[in-house]
C-alpha cells in the first residue's frame, strides 16, 4: 500500500494561520483542479488560500491551515496514481480489510494509538479512514492526532489527511473527540470526485 504522509507543521509549511470557530463553522464549496464537477468544502475563513501554490507537490489539490482554541489544524487533499503492482481492485481490497490500519501507523512516533479505523464508501467507491493519536518528542508541541481517508478511484487514489496539533497527546485527543472529528468528517463527506473517477 502506498501511503503519503506529511506533517505540515513540522515541515515548516504552516506560515500563517486563519481562525475558525469550530466544526459548526461557515463553509464554502470550492472547485478543484479547474473542474466545476470536482468539489470539496473548506472553512469560509480560508478564502482562496486552499489553492495549491506553485511549489506544491505534484498531485496536491487542496491545503489549508486553521487554528482554534490553541489547536493548529492542517488538511491536505492529494491524488496519486496506482503503483505498477497494484490497481483499483487490489487497493480497494486493502481498504476493505484491517490492513487499512497501515494508513495510521507511524514508526518514528511514540505512544501511537489508533482510535478509529473503518471501511466506508465515498462517491460510490471503496474507501477507508483512520485516526491515530501520537507524541512527536521532536516537536515544540508534541501532541498530535492524524486523520487519513483514502478512496480507491478508477484511475487514482485520493487521500485526505488532516493533522491536529496541541500541547500534548491527551489534549490533541480530547480536541479531536470534542471538535475536530466532526470538522474533518464534514470535509470528507463533502468531497465530490470528478465524473471520470466515479
Amino acid at each position: 500500500m502506498q501511503i503519503l504522509r506529511s506533517s505540515f507543521l513540522s515541515a515548516g509549511l504552516l506560515l500563517g494561520l486563519s481562525s475558525v470557530a469550530s466544526a459548526d463553522s461557515d463553509w464554502q464549496t470550492v472547485s478543484l483542479d479547474n473542474d466545476s464537477d470536482f468539489t470539496i468544502d473548506v472553512p469560509l475563513v480560508v478564502g482562496d488560500a486552499y489553492k495549491p501554490t506553485q511549489d506544491a507537490a505534484q498531485g496536491d489539490l487542496m491545503f489549508f491551515a486553521v487554528t482554534s482554541d490553541g489547536d493548529d489544524v492542517t488538511c491536505l487533499l492529494t491524488r496519486f496514481p496506482y503503483e505498477k503492482d497494484t490497481n483499483q481492485q487490489k487497493f480497494a481490497a486493502v481498504l476493505a480489510s484491517s490492513s487499512r490500519d497501515a494508513m495510521c501507523t507511524f514508526d518514528d512516533k511514540k505512544n501511537t494509538d489508533i482510535g478509529e479505523s473503518k471501511s466506508l464508501t465515498s462517491n460510490g467507491l471503496q474507501a477507508a479512514e483512520c485516526a491515530a493519536a501520537y507524541t512527536d518528542p521532536k516537536e515544540k508541541r508534541p501532541g498530535w492526532v492524524s486523520s487519513v481517508t483514502m478512496i480507491a478511484a478508477p484511475n487514482n487514489v485520493y487521500q485526505l489527511s488532516c493533522d491536529i496539533n496541541a500541547d500534548d497527546q491527551a489534549e490533541a485527543t480530547a480536541s479531536w473527540v470534542a471538535t475536530w472529528s466532526d470538522f474533518v468528517g464534514h470535509i470528507r463527506d463533502s468531497l465530490h470526485l470528478p465524473a471520470a473517477e466515479r
